[in-house]
């Protein structure tokens, strides 16, 4: 819903001219400030409907005309809408007492969806893939936490090969490690060295075949998911 809102907002602010409106401002600083909501900022400006500034706006593009905007803002939405309902709850084995959910891989517009299992509280995050024999190559497992946290994770065991992006309130990815399995007494921890809020595992490699190989992109995290 409130991707819908910023949706609509932005096309107001280009169709109606009013970039220097106190909404049209706040709404195109979201992604400075890493909102996870601010998808349709990232694709505006990957198809040329905005421009990026060194003070961090956006401001739409002076070539785009009011019927442009509103057409390329609908069809924004309307993809979206496709990849969120070609991933839903049931598209990985079942692997209980883990729910299931999906979120949007976003690398500046090009919004990739992955299934996960959810581990948001610490019975599922100390347990999180331990015993897996096998993780589906497009499934991954989201790890959230109620505040900001620091320290790594290990995979005491963890039975396969795994990669780990460990992001930011807002989603920003800030740390990617590849981890091996261990069944030694201590494992090695992999600790990223920053402070992070939450944390997604795929197969070992699965970023790097998707082009997010290094930080700086997005995990957009559901709404409902959020602590």
């Amino acid at each position: 819903m409130r991707r819908c809102l910023i949706v609509l907002a932005l096309t107001a602010a280009v169709v109606g001219g009013s970039v220097g409106s106190a909404l049209a401002t706040h709404v195109l600083r979201d992604v400075a400030h890493g909102s996870a909501h601010a998808d349709a900022i990232h694709w505006a400006h990957a198809h040329g409907v905005v421009t990026g500034y060194p003070d961090g706006t956006y401001r739409p593009r002076a070539t785009i005309t009011r019927d442009q905007a509103a057409s390329m803002f609908l069809r924004y939405d309307q993809l979206v809408d496709r990849k969120i309902a070609s991933v839903r709850a049931g598209a990985l084995p079942d692997h209980a007492p883990f729910s299931q959910s999906s979120v949007m891989l976003d690398p500046g517009g090009v919004h990739v969806p992955k299934p996960v299992y959810v581990a948001d509280r610490d019975e599922l995050r100390r347990r999180g893939l331990m015993g897996v024999r096998e993780l589906p190559r497009e499934g991954g497992m989201l790890f959230l936490f109620p505040a900001d946290t620091r320290g790594g994770f290990w995979m005491k065991d963890t039975l396969i090969p795994l990669s780990i992006a460990y992001f930011d309130a807002g989603g920003r990815v800030l740390a990617i490690m590849d981890m091996e399995p261990c069944t030694a007494d201590p494992c090695p921890s992999y600790d990223p060295g920053v402070a992070y809020r939450g944390a997604l595992e795929v197969n070992r490699g699965r970023f790097e075949d998707l082009g997010l190989a290094g930080p700086g992109w997005r995990v957009d995290v559901p709404e409902q998911l959020r602590p």
